[in-house]
């Protein structure tokens, strides 16, 4: 078994080479072909003549607007949120598709990338980044008092969600662990906020 990052499968002629004489499966959490990567080594396989069989699994992309009560249709595009340092920071792209999902009433899942360890990006950087990008753009949304919820665990023993204003969940040490995700919330009608308030601890 061998433990990949995300370099290695961009670059994965090695990954063809070693499927054209042995079985080899290639084990991503969550749906696997949301990924574009994913796809870029499924099609590299097929034109290396390589047969693939795919088996699907759940993902969180279309569980967690349902654990939250939110309506389907006022789901918009998820968008992902890369790990940031002080040679990188992420394209500004991110805040622009939460802000077109915000004003189109739709909420966003914002995908936080992981690390070689099955790590997520921590999410208090991830609010903290995004809210850097919106007043980089000048924008008034994405702000502190957008509301968000952290999801962690769904499906796991240790599943936590917890809800509220990005500034008051800057403020709390919940001890989230992988994997995670953040729902950035846009406006919500009476069922979304009564499913909310039921399902999600507040803060």
């Amino acid at each position: 078994m061998r433990l990949c990052g995300r370099t290695e499968l961009e670059e994965h002629g090695w990954l063809i080479e070693m499927s054209r004489n042995r079985l080899v499966c290639l084990l991503v959490p969550g749906d696997a072909l949301s990924a574009t990567t994913h796809n870029q080594v499924r099609m590299s396989a097929v034109r290396a003549g390589v047969d693939v069989e795919v088996l699907e699994n759940a993902s969180i992309l279309n569980t967690w607007h349902g654990r939250l009560g939110l309506l389907s249709y006022k789901v918009g595009p998820p968008v992902s949120m890369p790990f940031t340092d002080e040679r990188f920071f992420p394209p500004l792209s991110v805040a622009d598709k939460v802000r077109r999902n915000l004003e189109n009433g739709l909420h966003t899942l914002l995908l936080l990338d992981l690390d070689r360890n099955r790590e997520n990006l921590d999410p208090h950087t991830a609010l903290r980044t995004l809210l850097a990008m919106a007043q980089r753009r000048n924008y008034d949304n994405p702000n502190e008092g957008t509301m968000a919820c952290v999801l962690s665990g769904l499906g796991q023993p240790w599943e936590k969600v917890v809800c509220g204003k990005i500034s008051d969940l800057l403020q709390t040490e919940i001890g989230f662990r992988s994997p995670v995700s953040i729902a950035i919330l846009a406006s919500l009608d009476f069922s979304e906020e009564e499913m909310l308030s039921a399902f999600c601890q507040s803060v």
